[in-house]
């Protein structure tokens, strides 16, 4: 019964004032409005102690009295409007049906709506390969939700891929492809974009990407990212865009005339060089028992910081960040088209 209360108190307050003279209208709608807002304030101030059921239950019931609220006094308003004009009564009624109405519909219209903007991209976007300029440095991207680039104009000119909205703006901003796109920097995140069990990417996608031996393995299910000594996140940008204490670091791992295993200042940075000779500069932390939380960087090419993060036992931190530079490496090798 309670529940049947709830439900029905929206359309007791849409068609209350409905009925209401104009002066007993506005004291409806002072009234109201002090009732609303002190169950907002109460719903507001406790969000989060009690069911998370129960509170998204009374948050939507509160919406839709207040939405009902609102639309019986604007309903009314009309009315009273009508016929202060001197439209019949056999008229001028009609706007309390429309508003209930149009408040009746808004759930399926939202819900048209998010199905509208979360539309995927058209086969052509997600078939199309996008070429990305950071440093001067060209890659080449699939339209893969993975991949996240930032532009130069705006710091919040954000494509995430993940999103299709986002994903059918880049596809846009750079007719299909056909255009190269300015950026500042590209981040690969393998850590929550990844197919799952029940998620999987899109069969056109898959086909773009055949050729392409680290992404088309995506396509063939869940992988292991330890595993595969994939990286959890690379990020690509500009060195001189690469203020951190980790690109100093590898500033002075570069001016050093050998690059050792050996911990320098307080421990937990390391100075490596990889397989192809480049100088790798690595910070860890402790993350949990035998196992830090690291982060290194080496230029893919002179002015193109590459930075990826990984976890690694303690004393294994130099091997593990080899292997997992090398596979980065082959990732930019790829994406650069070298």
């Amino acid at each position: 019964m309670l529940f049947l209360a709830f439900c029905a108190a929206p359309f007791v307050l849409f068609l209350v004032p409905c009925f209401l003279p104009w002066r007993w209208l506005c004291f409806f709608a002072l009234l109201t409005a002090a009732g609303l807002g002190l169950l907002w304030h109460d719903h507001l101030a406790y969000r989060g102690e009690g069911n998370g059921l129960a509170e998204a239950m009374a948050g939507a019931v509160l919406f839709f009295m207040t939405t009902g609220a609102i639309g019986g006094v604007l309903a009314r308003l009309a009315m009273l409007g009508l016929r202060a004009w001197g439209v019949r009564w056999r008229f001028a009624w009609l706007p309390a049906p429309i508003v209930l109405a149009l408040l009746a519909a808004w759930p399926w219209v939202a819900h048209r709506y998010h199905e509208f903007r979360w539309r995927p991209p058209s086969e052509a976007c997600l078939s199309a390969t996008y070429r990305v300029e950071i440093a001067g440095a060209t890659l080449r991207l699939p339209l893969a939700p993975i991949f996240t680039v930032f532009g130069n104009r705006d710091r919040r000119e954000i494509y995430n891929f993940s999103l299709p909205m986002k994903a059918r703006d880049f596809c846009d901003l750079t007719d299909t492809g056909r255009d190269t796109a300015p950026m500042r920097l590209l981040m690969i995140d393998f850590q929550r974009k990844l197919p799952r069990d029940d998620y999987r990417w899109p069969p056109q996608l898959c086909d773009a990407v055949r050729e392409r031996a680290w992404l088309a393995g995506f396509c063939a299910g869940p992988v292991d990212v330890k595993a595969e000594r994939l990286p959890l996140e690379i990020t690509i940008e500009a060195a001189r865009d690469a203020g951190s204490s980790l690109w100093a670091l590898y500033r002075r791992a570069t001016v050093t005339n050998a690059p050792t295993e050996d911990p320098i200042k307080d421990g937990t940075a390391w100075r490596l060089r990889a397989a192809s000779g480049a100088p790798v500069a690595v910070i860890c932390r402790d993350y949990a028992h035998n196992l830090a939380s690291c982060q290194a960087v080496f230029e893919a090419r002179p002015g193109l910081a590459t930075l990826f993060q990984f976890s690694s036992a303690h004393d294994k931190v130099a091997t593990e960040t080899l292997l997992v530079q090398a596979r980065v490496a082959e990732i930019l090798t790829d994406l650069l088209g070298d």
